[in-house]
């Protein structure tokens, strides 16, 4: 053989061809015989903790990693090679190695060719960004330097992914750009620090994508025509809700505390003025004594207070804030003082006596 002569490449295309299948037959051989000889470290879980024979076999692939058997869920490496493949730096895209959950230690070249093959065989969708690593022979520089129009990409398109500390962030500088943007249309955004932070999002995170889109696009046609949506978006949305996040300071904050637990948690008949704002109780502080303003999401018109669902709210444009007149005048019925008494008296003095010194005073209907 070695003394052989070829005239052409085509002679040698064969015996070549015959040569790399029987090695990767081979290799293929030496995988399965790792797989069931190994041993597994501890019990296979998922990343939810759940045991990895709980799923269909096509969900999980079974890896020899580091010399140990290891089992994971498709579906949680999937997010793992997202998140990493799309990591960035304020929107800068810096991928990273695709790292196993358990050590934190990168998967070898094999094991990503494994876990490609799988799910390529699998019905389950291929990750955009896992295709064009593959294709980039899984070298982490090579697919930063002729990606980074798609990394960035998938990042705003799933910047819902992003951590709530993050979308605070993002949120909060929506807000102070539209303000410096609108600083003499007296139209500005005044949207309290203590604000819960949940809300802020769930009402404003619609406006992160538009806001990244404005700003890290890589097109300035995108980044032109996002600007205008976002501010026209913003406008109608202070337009009907001009109060929203503001805290007002009130003296009957408990009462006020009282009444909208009488209302939003025990269902009772409490008669205010047509079209009175109570908050619920979650934007209540009766540390800073005082309430911020919700978001408006329906038209509800009623001579009696809203026996609100979890998905609506009474705040309308033309909402009543509540004088300390109109507060006191509001008289509760016996029951109503038995269960204020009961439930919600004794949180209130809790409270109080955790951050004064002065003891709490008793209830009244004043």
């Amino acid at each position: 053989f070695t003394s052989a002569t070829f005239t052409s490449a085509t002679d040698i295309l064969p015996i070549f061809n015959s040569v790399q299948r029987k090695l990767l037959a081979l290799y293929k051989f030496k995988q399965i015989c790792l797989i069931k000889t190994n041993k597994s470290l501890n019990e296979q879980i998922d990343l939810n903790f759940n045991p990895i024979s709980s799923l269909n076999s096509n969900h999980y692939i079974t890896l020899i990693h580091n010399k140990h058997k290891s089992q994971f869920s498709i579906f949680d490496l999937i997010r793992i090679i997202n998140s990493s493949l799309s990591y960035e730096v304020n929107f800068f895209p810096e991928p990273k190695k695709i790292k196993n959950p358990w050590d934190n230690k990168p998967f070898s070249i094999s094991n990503l060719y494994n876990i490609y093959f799988f799910i390529k065989k699998s019905n389950i969708p291929m990750s955009t960004l896992f295709s064009r690593f593959f294709e980039s022979n899984f070298d982490i520089r090579h697919f930063e330097n002729y990606n980074q129009f798609i990394i960035k990409n998938y990042s705003i398109e799933n910047c819902h992914l992003l951590t709530d500390s993050r979308k605070i962030s993002y949120i909060r500088s929506i807000i102070s750009t539209y303000n410096r943007k609108n600083i003499k249309s007296n139209n500005n955004f005044n949207i309290d620090k203590k604000f819960p932070p949940k809300r802020l999002i769930k009402v404003m995170g619609k406006f992160i994508k538009p806001y990244l889109m404005a700003n890290y696009s890589y097109e300035s046609d995108i980044r032109i025509k996002y600007r205008m949506k976002l501010n026209k978006l913003l406008r109608e949305f202070k337009k009907q809700n001009p109060l929203f996040g503001r805290k007002i300071l009130s003296f009957s904050i408990r009462k006020i505390y009282y009444i909208s637990r009488l209302i939003y948690e025990e269902k009772q008949c409490i008669f205010l003025p047509f079209n009175s704002y109570i908050p619920k109780p979650e934007f209540i502080s009766i540390e800073d004594k005082g309430y911020f303003i919700d978001f408006k999401e329906s038209n509800n018109y009623t001579t009696f207070p809203i026996f609100e669902q979890d998905n609506k709210s009474i705040i309308e444009n033309n909402n009543i804030l509540l004088s300390s007149k109109t507060i006191k005048e509001v008289k509760f019925t016996p029951d109503q003082i038995i269960i204020i008494t009961e439930k919600y008296y004794p949180v209130i003095k809790d409270l109080l006596n955790s951050v004064t010194t002065t003891p709490t005073s008793t209830i009244n209907n004043d």
